[in-house]
């Protein structure tokens, strides 16, 4: 059984995958139905590849992918449409311009990666793999002109209060404010904090127990699927994404699975040294 199951990860590994990839991140990947973690031997290249892995936890840029490729790839994924804000911390932000699929709820700034020729207020489309929104490519549906409009109220520093942009939607004026405010921090107060996004409470509470969330998905109301890695070993565990108690630990714990709630399950998976092998 060991050397079937040896061969047959051996087989998949061998074939070509094309992912996309951040610099200096690793990459993951589902080969056959299999997650990979990679980390990328040219840790300076950004951008989408083909990759070849020389072992199950390290992969080589041997290609660049045609546009054909690439749309593939992200047509498996759930659109979103976003609105774009700027870089900061060496990351572009952006904001859900409205809720285009109803799989995921998404407030606050979202990071995109990818992003080709970014402009401020543009609305794009982008797909997000339970992890990570990947550019895809501006919203043809939107009028430019509402964010050059944008654009230059801001340059000519008009406040939030005075913006008049014929056709602006309220998603495009509030990041108009959020970033208005950055120019002007002496106002930060005027602009209430947003309420942090499933994906940043989930994201947060695997931080702080010291595992990395990996993805996750809804199952239903206010039921979620979260993977996440503890000491290189993978679970997955269904949780209440209102409050992040377990429902299904994903694991035999004699029925008591909600008595924990997703911060708590790590340190359980970490003391029993459990592998979902998923």
């Amino acid at each position: 059984m060991i050397n079937r199951l040896a061969a047959e990860e051996e087989r998949v590994l061998s074939r070509s995958f094309v992912a996309p990839v951040v610099r200096g991140q690793q990459v993951s990947v589902r080969v056959e139905g299999i997650a990979y973690t990679m980390s990328v031997t040219d840790r300076n290249f950004e951008g989408w590849a083909i990759l070849k892995s020389s072992s199950p936890k390290k992969a080589t840029v041997c290609g660049a992918p045609t546009l054909e490729q690439i749309k593939n790839y992200l047509q498996l994924l759930p659109r979103f449409r976003l609105i774009l804000l700027e870089e900061f911390d060496n990351q572009l932000w952006s904001l859900q311009a409205y809720n285009a699929d109803s799989r995921a709820q998404i407030s606050g700034p979202i990071s995109i990666k990818l992003a080709q020729r970014p402009s401020r207020f543009e609305t794009v489309c982008a797909r997000f793999d339970g992890t990570s929104f990947w550019y895809e490519s501006a919203d043809r549906r939107r009028d430019p002109a509402v964010a050059q409009a944008l654009r230059e109220a801001l340059q000519a520093d008009v406040s939030p209060e005075s913006l008049h942009v014929l056709g602006a939607v309220p998603q495009e004026k509030l990041a108009y404010r959020m970033l208005w405010i950055r120019k002007h921090p002496e106002f930060a107060g005027s602009v209430p904090r947003a309420p942090q996004s499933d994906l940043q409470r989930i994201e947060g509470a695997l931080n702080h127990a010291g595992a990395q969330l990996d993805g996750f998905w809804s199952e239903g109301a206010d039921r979620v699927s979260v993977r996440y890695v503890v000491d290189g070993n993978t679970h997955v565990s269904s949780i209440r994404p209102s409050d992040l108690s377990v429902i299904s630990a994903g694991i035999c714990l004699s029925g008591m699975d909600q008595n924990f709630d997703l911060t708590s399950l790590v340190g359980v998976m970490r003391e029993s040294g459990y592998d979902d092998d998923y």
